[in-house]
Order: C-alpha cells, then structure tokens, then sequence
C-alpha cells in the first residue's frame, strides 16, 4: 500500500497543532500572546463585582472594579473569552479570575492599576 506523503505527515501535523493550541490558551486571542503567557500573577479573584468597558485607544474591553472608593483594577479581558451578551459598555458582571502584570504607558492616577485579565468564570449581575 502507497501511502501519499501527506497522508504519513497528516498525525504528526494533527499532533503539532493540538499542541499549539492546548499551549497558547486564552492568552492566544491577545496580538502580545507571548507577552500575557509569561507574565506573573499578580492576584486571584472570586465573585468580584464589576463594569464592562471598552478602551476608546485600543478597542480592547475590560473590566474595571473598584477596590476602594477613590481606586480600581481595570483588568483588560480576551475578547473570546468575554461572552457577546456581556460586550456591551456599562454592563455590570460578577467574576473570577487571575490579574496578570500589565505594562503600560498609559498614565493612571494613583490608586488605578492596569492588568491582563484571564477569566475563569464571568456572568451579568
């Protein structure tokens, strides 16, 4: 039996791209993929309370959630990981996840951090 040359490479090509795709993760979806994999958890969350906006400069979305009356965690999400019924500005949600460090330019007022933020759970509040 003559077997094509594609048909023998066909496994291991199924094999590199199930690998690539189990190792890339969530983070895949951002341009800096690379970036988001390898930097540090800053802080885990559980049933945190927040609002979905949009960045009017990059056109990414995040959730911004208040840590104090005069501060917030914006965490910039995954679009693909941001449910298309939660997409919309001003909506409030309710979730958990890791903060990821962020590096910016963006100058913020003391008391607003910037994070990646990789969900583990999201729903409307």
């Amino acid at each position: 039996m003559n077997h094509s040359p594609l048909l023998r490479l066909l496994p291991a090509l199924v094999l590199l791209l199930a690998g690539c795709a189990k190792e890339d993760g969530p983070a895949s979806c951002w341009p800096n993929a690379k970036e988001v994999r390898q930097a540090p958890v800053v802080k885990q969350v559980v049933d945190t309370e927040g609002i979905v906006w949009v960045d009017n400069r990059t056109g990414e979305y995040f959730i911004s959630s208040a840590t104090s009356m005069d501060s917030a965690d914006s965490g910039y999400v995954c679009e693909n990981e941001l449910p298309e019924s939660l997409r919309s500005e001003g909506q409030r949600v309710v979730f958990s996840g890791a903060y990821k460090a962020k590096e910016t330019a963006q100058v913020r007022p003391v008391g607003y951090k910037d994070y990646y933020l990789e969900l583990g759970a999201i729903s409307a509040r």
